[in-house]
């Protein structure tokens, strides 16, 4: 099954321009919730298996997902630099990790939150995207020389 999972989560990477890292990483975001919707089932067997990877983990001898992860990885720190090495900076990778946890956690959400607070699936990923798109304009904007 896992192999299924990256083979079907490898194109979400595919052909995203690069040039404007806020962009980049709001059209990689938009990919992976479309993934999600398209494999619900596959979002929430990934969240068991890093729940329970800690107890295996020395009994693993090959992640499937390992494949998808150093080339997101990759993305990652191709639109947001190096960033991360600076004082305030982005760290590429964890803010990889930030996406991905939030989408996933989205996802898994999204039909308790919306019976309790109210509101349509659509209009609330129209909403999470916006939210993500203010965040990743304010985190990875253009920095000031002197500032």
């Amino acid at each position: 099954v896992l192999k299924r999972i990256a083979v079907s989560i490898a194109p979400v990477l595919n052909h995203i321009d690069r040039g404007v890292p806020a962009e980049a990483m709001r059209r990689l975001a938009e990919r992976l919730l479309i993934w999600s919707d398209l494999n619900p089932h596959y979002v929430e067997i990934l969240l068991r298996e890093m729940m329970e990877n800690p107890a295996r983990i020395d009994e693993v001898h090959r992640w499937q997902l390992a494949d998808f992860l150093q080339q997101a990885l990759d993305f990652s720190e191709e639109v947001v630099g190096t960033r991360g090495t600076n004082k305030g900076g982005v760290d590429p990778h964890m803010l990889l990790l930030v996406l991905l946890g939030s989408i996933s956690y989205f996802h898994i959400a999204l039909t308790t939150f919306s019976a309790i607070r109210g509101g349509e699936a659509r209009e609330l990923k129209r909403r999470f995207l916006g939210t993500l798109e203010v965040m990743l304009q304010a985190t990875l904007a253009p920095t000031v020389a002197g500032k």
